[in-house]
């Protein structure tokens, strides 16, 4: 399993070679939701609300992504990107998982 954009990075230069040197993978976590129906004696999150990420919401960010890949000083630039790792996490993200599909 591949952790993160430095590990997906290094595996795609593994195996195309030097035409990827400088390219970089970006990675985008949405917080899709602060509800969780767990209780998790590690959990991090204190303040576990209802709150969920609308669907316009995350259509405008991917529009964005898209729009932005065509516009040199973007961050997603697709000259310099090899990769896009989406992120899903929450309170509980499969809570929220017609949005994430």
């Amino acid at each position: 399993m591949i952790k993160g954009p430095l590990e997906y990075n290094n595996y795609i230069a593994t195996l195309f070679g030097a035409q990827y040197k400088d390219k970089k993978a970006k990675m985008v976590t949405f917080q899709v939701t602060d509800a969780c129906n767990l209780c998790c004696s590690y959990c991090y999150q204190f303040h576990k609300g209802t709150h969920a990420m609308s669907f316009e919401t995350a259509k405008k960010f991917i529009d964005y992504i898209f729009d932005c890949k065509h516009k040199p000083n973007s961050p997603f630039y697709i000259e310099d990107t090899i990769g896009l790792i989406i992120d899903f996490i929450g309170g509980e993200p499969f809570l929220q998982i017609d949005l994430i599909e």
